[in-house]
């Protein structure tokens, strides 16, 4: 008589946890949190390891979807690089980030001209945001 309460217990903690884990992620994918495998430094290291990349600046990265992650960031490059060696840039650039985990990269080129903050992490608190929002 008591194993057929004890059981349905069992089962019944099994699905609680099982789903909380399922919404924890669904939450973190959906308020775009940054994913838990992706290292900050590593990435902008691999950005900045170009040659014709001289700085980036309000970088983000985020989930789309469970496994499948997004960047986005401005690139300051040197002088006199052509829309074609921008895009031989952005191609290597890609393909260095999809082997880390990334999927869909954007990338906004931009001269030492262009004003930019210093930080390369952007900050999420409004207050903070000059010339650019989210």
């Amino acid at each position: 008589g008591w194993a057929d309460p004890l059981a349905s217990v069992i089962v019944a903690v099994l699905v609680l946890i099982s789903g909380w884990r399922v919404a924890k992620d669904s939450v973190h994918v959906l308020m775009e949190g940054t994913p838990k495998n992706i290292n900050f430094e590593e990435i902008a290291e691999t950005i900045q390891s170009t040659g014709e990349i001289e700085d980036i600046h309000d970088l983000h990265v985020w989930s789309i979807t469970s496994g499948q992650n997004a960047l986005s960031c401005h690139a300051v490059v040197t002088q006199n690089l052509t829309i074609q060696d921008c895009q031989h840039l952005l191609k290597r650039v890609e393909e260095q980030l999809r082997e880390k985990g990334i999927g869909h990269v954007t990338i906004q080129i931009e001269s030492n001209e262009h004003p930019h903050e210093d930080s390369i992490i952007c900050s999420d608190h409004r207050d903070d945001h000059h010339d650019h929002s989210h």
